[in-house]
Order: C-alpha cells, then sequence, then structure tokens
C-alpha cells in the first residue's frame, strides 16, 4: 500500500508540556504504518525538549529537532527541510488526531490520484471527542475551484480550508513555498499558493482532527501589533491574484483587506497592547495599499471612510 518513508508528519514544539504526550501518542497510535514523526523543539523554555527526546528513544519513527526559536513558521520551515516523506501532515502540539487520520487522508489521496486531502475538525477544551467514523466517498474538484469556494463572497468553507492541519499534502507542492517567518496568520499567508499549485483536491468528511482551544493561545490574547500581520497576507494574496490574473478573487480579498483594515482603524489605546506602536505600523501598512482599495469599486460611503480613515491614521501617527 505505501512506500518507505511515505508520509512525514511534522509537529513544532514550544511550551506545551501539558498537552505534547497525549497529542505525541495519538500520532503513533495511527492504523496507518509507514510515516515519521518530526518534533521541532523551537527552543522550548519548558521540559518539552526532554519529552521529545524521551519519544525518539523509544520508538524509531520520531526524529527531533532542536533549534533556536523562531516561530510556528520557522518550525514548520526546518520540519519541511528535515522530511524525507512523500507527502507531509501537520499537527500542533496541543491538538489530537484520530487513529485513522493518516490512513483515511492517504486513501483519499492515491485512490483519487490528487495532491492534496482535507478532512473535517472538531474543537474542544478538555475532554477528547470520542469518534467512530467510517471511510466516507469526498467531494473533489480543482485547486482552481478550491480557491473559488475558499476566497470568492461565500466563506462557508473558509478556516478549513486555510489552515495546515487537517491535512495531507504531497510534498511537490511545497516546492519554493515556506511558511512566512517570524509571522502568525501563517497559515493565511501560504494556503492560496498551495491551493493554487494543486491539481486535484479532495475534502472528506470525516472528523479526524482535533483542535484544542487554548485559553492561552496566540489568538485569544489582548489584541496586539502581531495581529496586523492578517492585513499584510491579505494584502501578498491580494497581489498574488493580480499577477496570475484572478481578478475576481483579487476584489474578494481587497474587501477583506477593506472591511479588516476599517475595523482596526477604529480600536483605541484601551483595546490595543502598544497603541502608539500599532497605530504606526498600521498607517504604514494603509499607505502602501491605500491605492489599492480606491482602484476598487465601492460605494461613495465606503470610499469616504477610506479617505477619512487615512486622514485619521495620519493624525493618530503625529500625535503619537
Amino acid at each position: 500500500m505505501s512506500t518507505q518513508g511515505c508520509i512525514s508528519v511534522i509537529v513544532p514544539v514550544y511550551n506545551v508540556e501539558k498537552f505534547l504526550p497525549r497529542c505525541i501518542e495519538s500520532i503513533l497510535n495511527q492504523t496507518f504504518s509507514d510515516y515519521e514523526v518530526i518534533l521541532v523543539d523551537d527552543g522550548s523554555p519548558d521540559n518539552c525538549p526532554q519529552i521529545c527526546d524521551r519519544y525518539a528513544k523509544l520508538d524509531k519513527r520520531v526524529k527531533v529537532i532542536h533549534k533556536t526559536n523562531g516561530g510556528l513558521s520557522d518550525a514548520r520551515n526546518a520540519g519541511l527541510e528535515f522530511a524525507k516523506g512523500e507527502m507531509i501532515a501537520f499537527v500542533d502540539s496541543d491538538d489530537v488526531i484520530d487513529s485513522r487520520y493518516l490512513e483515511f487522508l492517504y486513501r483519499a489521496v492515491i485512490e483519487n490520484n490528487c495532491d492534496m486531502a482535507v478532512c473535517g475538525f472538531e474543537k474542544f477544551q478538555e475532554i477528547v471527542p470520542l469518534s467512530c467514523e467510517r471511510y466516507c466517498e469526498g467531494q473533489i474538484c480543482s485547486g482552481y475551484e478550491m480557491l473559488w469556494r475558499i476566497y470568492s463572497n461565500d466563506h462557508t468553507e473558509y478556516i478549513e480550508s486555510t489552515v495546515s492541519w487537517n491535512k495531507l499534502y504531497k510534498r511537490k507542492l511545497f516546492k519554493n513555498i515556506r511558511f512566512p517567518k517570524g509571522k502568525i496568520h501563517e497559515d493565511e499567508a501560504t494556503a492560496y499558493k498551495l491551493y493554487y499549485r494543486a491539481k486535484k483536491v479532495i475534502t472528506i468528511p470525516c472528523r479526524l482532527y482535533f483542535y484544542y482551544q487554548n485559553p492561552a493561545g496566540i489568538m485569544k490574547r489582548k489584541f496586539n501589533i502581531s495581529r496586523l500581520d492578517y492585513l499584510e497576507a491579505l494584502y501578498d494574496r491580494y497581489c498574488f491574484f493580480e499577477q496570475v490574473e484572478m481578478s475576481e478573487l483579487a476584489f474578494w480579498t481587497a474587501r477583506l483587506l477593506y472591511i479588516y483594515t476599517v475595523d482596526y482603524a477604529s480600536m483605541d489605546e484601551h483595546q490595543v497592547e502598544d497603541y502608539a506602536v500599532f497605530r504606526t505600523r498600521l498607517s504604514s501598512l494603509y499607505k502602501d495599499y491605500r491605492a489599492v482599495l480606491l482602484e476598487q469599486p465601492l460605494y461613495g460611503k465606503q470610499r469616504l471612510r477610506i479617505l477619512l480613515s487615512y486622514i485619521r491614521f495620519d493624525f493618530l501617527t503625529k500625535r503619537f
């Protein structure tokens, strides 16, 4: 059914000693047998490095990379460079996967000659959900069609389709594509490039990935300057769609850029950490892509809000 070194499962590890063992155990408990597990210790300050090394001694499928802290994107990139598999899967170190996760995704890719397989997921906070899913035939479409399903006005499958986990990729999709180092919203900055390169993608309805909602996680913290990485990712996506002549998707991306820019501009010093720095960076970003927004077929009130926001950005930046 498979060849040696078929799948590389990449797990970025940082400050999750409480959750790491259950994550690793779920990966080692797969019904699929031909895979390696790459634990990327991203300079974790707790006992995670020792936990990684212990599992490497217990199971030869486990490989460990110890590196200085560079963030989630850098850890994933390190895993990609080290990986030997023909296919790639990402699992976050506080999440859990079903025992049939690799088997079902691999089957979906091979039987349908696809470049990527996507499965369902379920969120949890304390108790890992029980799963008794059977394999179900999925929906197949081209990467181009997936881009339309995700990035047009209908965002019904947006979150599930843009995250890096809950997927199995053929390794070739990552040729010359890496996650942006030092940024959050790294999936947002990468997913569309992978879908554009994929010829066929299959989505299976099975819930095989369990996403832990950590109250202390990145996206739960008070709004800070790093959250503006989302605007950068949107602007880069807009430029990409323009470059590959997908103008309608560029338009919808510009609309999102407008919505979030106006939303962020309305925040005050009580809502944001390091407000002065936040305003300065937001103003700088806005100057870069303001012309893009004004080129869009917006209503008069929307166009006026963009111009007024720019004046407000300029005023507040000078004020602080």
